[in-house]
């Protein structure tokens, strides 16, 4: 209804500010309806279409809701035609959905991909190929370097030479690499005696 919304305001000569005071509609929301941004619900269809004076017909390119039956608990709810919902909007039957879904194997191919996948060239998870990974190189109070991609699973495997937390360790060393960016608002350049001495954002 984008474009529809906009020649229909356009037409009878309405500002956005306009149609927002007499719909009850915020400006940010009519101006991400007609950019095409935003999707509106049923009810804010109706507003807009009361608002400037149109039959809802007019007003096309939307979706009426339709009622469903939740296949968990069997009661109706609203929702648009085109979702794939199959249950209502209570959590606990969206998660019996998915655990039945589960017991029947049809998540079975996709979860075999995914191991499959994960043994290449894991990109999420304690690997480190972690799709967020980086290079780093940091050294020791006594001087010894240590290289690792995945700072989080390298100060986790050696948490018992770590002088505080696996936490406080990576948060520090990233601050230090923020400190020589000059993004620090503290900076620091060593955490009880460790340094960094590179890294690569790769």
């Amino acid at each position: 209804m984008t474009k529809r919304l906009e020649a229909l305001r356009e037409s009878r000569g309405m500002k956005i500010s306009e149609l927002a005071v007499l719909s009850g509609v915020s400006i940010n929301a009519i101006k991400a309806i007609e950019r095409g941004q935003a999707r509106p619900y049923w009810r804010t269809v109706v507003k807009i279409a009361h608002a400037l004076g149109c039959d809802l017909h007019e007003l096309d390119g939307y979706d009426r809701p339709e009622l469903k039956i939740c296949v968990i608990c069997g009661k109706e709810f609203e929702d648009s035609p085109s979702n794939p919902n199959k249950t209502c909007r209570d959590g606990e039957c969206s998660k019996v959905h998915r655990q039945n879904l589960y017991k029947e194997g049809k998540y079975d191919r996709s979860i075999e991909r995914m191991h499959k996948n994960i043994s290449v060239s894991p990109l999420t998870g304690p690997f480190e190929t972690h799709q967020h990974a980086k290079s780093w190189v940091i050294v020791s109070p006594d001087g010894t370097r240590y290289s690792c991609r995945n700072l989080s699973l390298w100060a986790r495997e050696h948490e018992d030479i770590l002088p505080g937390t696996v936490s406080q360790f990576t948060r520090s060393i990233r601050k230090i690499k923020q400190s020589y960016l000059g993004k620090a608002l503290n900076p620091c350049y060593h955490y009880k005696g460790w340094t960094l001495e590179s890294w690569e954002d790769c």
